[in-house]
């Protein structure tokens, strides 16, 4: 399970990590 501060990362890389995704 992720911590809240890994998601919280996703979430606002989340636009530029799926683009290097």
């Amino acid at each position: 399970m992720l911590s809240r501060q890994a998601l919280q990362n996703e979430a606002l890389t989340g636009e530029a990590a799926s683009e290097d995704e």
